[in-house]
């Protein structure tokens, strides 16, 4: 464990003060055992570790999924993942119990071609998931699909073929990434940012590479009051991964990379760097050739909808202050039935309303916000929603609801 944990800290930048956080213990025990001063005796406090710092519990030998969340409907879970693989068996051509096998077990028929056409499915039909499916009810399943991966990397295939694989563990890493952010666990988000990023370079695959970029940079700013430095670090990786994408065919997640920039840049107060980024980002929606395959064709999932684009663009003008903001914001609210999109707009208009000391209204907002965010199991927006709370005055009534809200989670 104490290689484990060494590793683990290199990989996300995570103190032994946050690694105790993850796992409920003193940061001297987590030294004592990073130092191999202290062993683990209780397989008890070994699970802690795996689920608290989101390490797949295969990797690790233990057997299981990670233990959903009691706020999760089992049911839910259980329909999705049979429904998603399913699906996947049905368009390679495979029994849904030869693909579920493969899920749990694995084996040298991992390397086989259709395991992997298998494997790529799963993948990609479990992110066009929507409420009200949660992050917590697929984790599990993208966790197994990223170890089966993993485990054929092990084996000898074609080049072409190894090439895939490659391809598939980055987007699959970074999928549980994603599935991490989104439960508020960026530090363990971060550690699978790199493992997909390590993937799309041996796999020698430039764009996977910068979109992996893109998302660990996210990552550095994931609170609605994250600080400067934050914002600024992440708008330098945003930037990094835009020049990287530069001679490459316009697609989605190109302009997502832009739109996202283009928040960070608001948040800065940087009204030029906002403005050239969000007509880039523009232009390259407009402009798309969708030349991907796999989990970046869908991604982000909310761009399904025409208007996607405005989610990213109105938080920067609720930062610049901009009169269009809340008309921006509540046409996405009546256009959309996306959760995640609706809890992060309600979560913006909170943002605007305690700007203009409209506590009433900021108290609304933040109340339908937290709302829809447990609807979809945005455990993330809870912070979020706390953080903006914490803005205004402690006594203030207009939020007597919303505190109760709080303190029962």
């Amino acid at each position: 464990m104490g290689a484990v944990l060494r590793r683990y800290r290199g990989l996300t930048g995570a103190s032994q003060t946050e690694v105790g956080m993850l796992v409920g213990l003193a940061q001297s025990h987590v030294s004592a055992l990073e130092r191999g001063n202290r062993r683990i005796t209780s397989l008890e406090l070994f699970e802690r570790f795996a689920d608290g710092m989101g390490i797949p519990r295969a990797l690790l030998g233990l057997d299981g999924p990670v233990d959903e969340p009691a706020s999760s409907d089992p049911r839910i879970g259980r329909s999705a993942v049979l429904r998603t693989v399913g699906m996947a068996a049905s368009a390679v051509d495979l029994g849904p119990d030869h693909v579920m096998a493969l899920l749990k077990r694995g084996g040298a028929c991992v390397a086989d071609p259709r395991a992997i056409d298998a494997l790529a499915e799963v993948l990609h039909r479990a992110a066009s998931l929507g409420p009200p499916v949660k992050p917590a009810h697929i984790q599990s399943m993208v966790h197994s699909v990223l170890e089966r991966l993993i485990e054929a990397q092990q084996h000898p295939t074609t080049p072409a073929l190894r090439r895939r694989v490659g391809q598939l563990t980055s987007d699959a890493a970074c999928f549980v990434g994603w599935l991490l952010y989104d439960r508020g666990k960026t530090a363990a988000a971060s550690a699978y940012f790199s493992l997909a990023a390590d993937a799309a370079r041996e796999a020698e695959d430039p764009t996977r590479s910068a979109l992996v970029l893109a998302s660990r940079g996210l990552s550095y700013s994931p609170s609605s009051d994250g600080g400067v430095g934050d914002a600024a670090r992440a708008l330098a990786l945003l930037g990094e991964a835009d020049r990287s994408l530069a001679e490459q065919p316009p697609h989605r997640a190109h302009a997502w990379i832009n739109a996202n920039a283009a928040a960070r840049a608001a948040r800065l107060g940087d009204r030029r760097s906002f403005a050239s980024h969000r007509e880039r980002a523009r232009d390259l929606q407009q402009r798309e050739a969708e030349p991907m395959h796999g989990l970046w064709h869908w991604f982000p999932p909310r761009s399904v909808d025409p208007d996607w684009l405005d989610d990213y663009l109105a938080g920067g003008l609720v930062q610049l202050a901009d009169p269009l903001a809340e008309a921006t914001l509540r046409g996405i609210i009546a256009r959309t039935s996306h959760g995640h999109r609706i809890a992060d707009a309600y979560k913006l208009l909170m943002e605007l309303h305690l700007a203009e000391a409209d506590h009433g209204a900021a108290a609304a907002a933040g109340m339908a916000g937290l709302t829809a965010a447990r609807a979809a199991g945005l455990e993330r927006q809870d912070q979020r929603i706390r953080g903006l709370r914490a803005r205004a005055p402690r006594d203030e009534p207009a939020y007597v609801e919303l505190d109760a809200a709080l303190n029962a989670s």
